[in-house]
């Protein structure tokens, strides 16, 4: 399981609702194929992981058909 491009999108969105200056990372997510450090490292810097809401905003995105990481947890917990 990865975070995908969306994902990344998804969490900058959210910190610029925040009020973050995140402009130049959405940039480089909206143009990049792989996840970048770089983005990763600002999203965890300016928004310490809080799983619960991490995961209900996957779960919202998922709703709407956009997050395939919602996805493959969801799997995962009906294989287990």
């Amino acid at each position: 399981m990865a975070i995908t491009k969306q994902d990344c999108l998804i969490l900058l969105n959210d910190l610029k609702a925040h009020g973050v200056d995140v402009k130049d990372a959405m940039k480089k997510a909206a143009f990049m194929k792989e996840v970048e450090l770089e983005v990763i490292e600002l999203i965890n810097k300016e928004r310490p992981f809080e799983v619960s809401q991490f995961y209900e905003k996957l779960r919202k995105s998922y709703n709407d058909k956009k997050s395939s990481l919602y996805k493959n947890i969801v799997k995962s917990d009906e294989v287990d």
